[in-house]
């Protein structure tokens, strides 16, 4: 059944950057269909369930091109003492999570972001496969960043994880109808990498 916003301030994306005051915007499943004066919706949608929208505004999709939804269950701890925290945590709380925790936080982080209006995100982190489904299921448009750095996340036998991608990541490359995927690149931060390290890979 479609749905109607009724009454509302429309903050359209084309070209013009039209906003449409005192407006209708009708939704069909995942998809607008009809933007226009209270009157030409309504009669062109009878059937449609109707949502006041006076003194409210309607925007498209919002992009939060970086952020770390795992970080919600540190909420408080990177506000309070900085980054890295100044109490000197033997192990980040991240450590002390199983991955169905994690994703738990992640999964909170995600609805925070789709209540806030945002639809297409950055998420960058360093145990990714352990919400990468979960989070793509809500419907949000997602881009997932593992991250690594030389020293952690080495495999059995040395070879360190960031060389390549995981199973568990390629099993997630496109997965939700492919509304989020993978992107494997290599890129060296100077104030986390050595000489060494950056040479190598310079040759």
């Amino acid at each position: 059944m479609p749905i109607v916003i009724r009454d509302t301030t429309v903050v359209t994306s084309d070209a013009a950057r039209t906003v449409r005051h005192d407006a209708s915007i009708a939704v069909d499943a995942d998809r607008i269909v009809a933007i226009g004066p209270r009157e030409e919706i309504d009669r062109r949608f009878p059937a449609a369930e109707r949502v006041d929208g006076r003194g409210k505004a309607v925007f498209p999709g919002l992009v939060n091109c970086h952020t770390h939804l795992w970080l919600t269950v540190a909420r408080g701890i990177q506000e309070d003492f900085g980054f890295p925290s100044t109490l000197r945590f033997p192990t980040t709380v991240q450590a002390m999570l199983s991955a169905e925790e994690n994703a738990v936080f992640a999964m909170l982080g995600a609805l925070e972001c789709l209540r806030g209006g945002n639809t297409t995100m950055l998420e960058i982190g360093t145990r990714v496969p352990d919400y990468a489904k979960p989070v793509a299921a809500t419907g949000l448009r997602v881009v997932f960043g593992q991250t690594s750095r030389p020293g952690t996340g080495r495999r059995r036998g040395g070879s360190p994880a960031w060389w390549r991608l995981t199973p568990r990541q390629r099993a997630h490359r496109n997965c939700s109808a492919g509304r989020a995927s993978w992107r494997s690149s290599m890129k060296l931060a100077p104030r986390s990498t050595s000489i060494r390290v950056t040479g190598k890979w310079s040759r």
